[in-house]
């Protein structure tokens, strides 16, 4: 009798200790969400975290929808990867090149402005008249609505939305009544964004979409990053802007980034023909990782931009359609300029995953080659 009690008891410490390790090695819910106040305005920035059993691959995102929906900030261990304020006392704007531009209805520029659609011309003003906007649309810095932030087992989600109706101050600008949601999913190894654009008013809506995150350069020296992008065709651009006469073959030239290579210290391209297959890729070789970005179908062009003058930083935009696509579509341009038309009613949905790829080492590298 009293060796079954000691068996039992044997049985039952080693199921509480396999317990106790599952527990700690094997979290039911590795996500979690958070807010904070942004300094001076108050506005709300919210956390989606994941954190698993390596602590170098525990992922952070800051997103602040009353500034612009300004996704800005991307942390992989105690890596930052995109280019943003340091701390929560500086607000993300899009004229300080920081974080994530969502870029609507007009993304990149249009010259000087102006835009013409079924024989009118617009302008794309402000919230006031005197403010022209020329560059990366009208909602960069309005405020989003945005519901509670929540989890599950697998992945940590914020849901929010903008509303153009006539009384917004904006409607001016672009006179055409909408409704655009992004959805943030923050998953293990991944910030999956989702998008949908919806025609709430009663004549046809041209526009475009598109977002653009400004990537960090470790140490703002461009040697420590390759840029890897495999799409065959490029926009003619001039000092005028986009030029109409055709499109350019990418690849045998020295803006064709594959395999990887260190981008140029100043460059500004736009590239043709992005498909949801197409590689695009930033390696950060000092923190050997990786942002693979791979983007639906809606998504045809991809812009990069890296200026001399600013060694800490560069760009990538995914977008729907070309800059002053509208211009263009209305001059008989309509495959370049890549302008997207929902009718009343109509509404239209994409996604970009920007998904987070380590670096294998050596020893891991070969024993993947052996298992082949």
């Amino acid at each position: 009798m009293k060796k079954m009690v000691i068996i039992t008891a044997a049985l039952v410490l080693m199921l509480t200790s396999c317990q106790v390790i599952k527990n700690k090695f094997f979290k039911k819910n590795a996500f979690s969400v958070s807010m904070q106040k942004l300094d001076p305005t108050g506005w709300d920035a919210v956390e989606l975290k994941y954190t698993g059993p390596v602590p170098g691959k525990n992922l952070l995102v800051k997103i602040s929808p009353q500034a612009g929906n300004n996704w800005f900030s991307l942390q992989s261990g105690t890596n930052q990867l995109l280019y943003s304020a340091d701390n929560l006392s500086e607000c993300p704007y899009y004229r300080d090149n920081r974080g994530t531009v969502v870029l609507f209805p007009t993304p990149h520029n249009v010259k000087d402005g102006k835009y013409k659609w079924n024989g009118s011309n617009y302008f794309l003003k402000g919230k006031n008249d005197k403010e022209q906007r020329s560059l990366h649309g009208i909602l960069y810095d309005a405020a989003w609505n945005f519901k509670p932030p929540k989890t599950d087992e697998k992945s940590a989600v914020l849901e929010t939305w903008y509303e153009l109706t006539e009384e917004n101050p904006l409607f001016q600008a672009y006179p055409f009544s909408n409704k655009i949601a992004l959805r943030y999913i923050l998953k293990q190894d991944r910030l999956r964004i989702e998008y949908e654009v919806l025609n709430t008013g009663s004549i046809s809506m041209p526009y475009g979409f598109g977002l653009m995150p400004y990537f960090r350069i470790p140490g703002g020296n461009i040697s420590n990053i390759k840029f890897e992008c495999d799409i065959p065709q490029m926009l003619e651009t001039s000092r005028h802007g986009i030029s109409a006469s055709g499109l350019s073959q990418v690849r045998g030239s020295r803006y064709h980034y594959f395999p990887a290579k260190t981008p140029d210290t100043e460059i500004s391209k736009f590239y043709h023909r992005l498909l949801p297959e197409s590689k695009v890729a930033v390696h950060f070789l000092p923190y050997k990782l990786e942002i693979w970005m791979i983007a639906t179908g809606q998504f045809k062009f991809l812009g990069i931009s890296k200026r001399e003058k600013y060694p800490d930083f560069f760009s990538i935009a995914h977008t729907g359609c070309s800059p002053d696509a509208h211009n263009l579509y209305a001059a008989g341009h309509r495959e370049i300029s890549g302008l997207q038309i929902l009718e009343p009613g109509q509404s239209d949905k994409g996604s970009i995953e920007y998904i987070i790829v380590y670096d294998q080492p050596e020893n891991e590298q070969a024993q993947a080659g052996e298992k082949k």
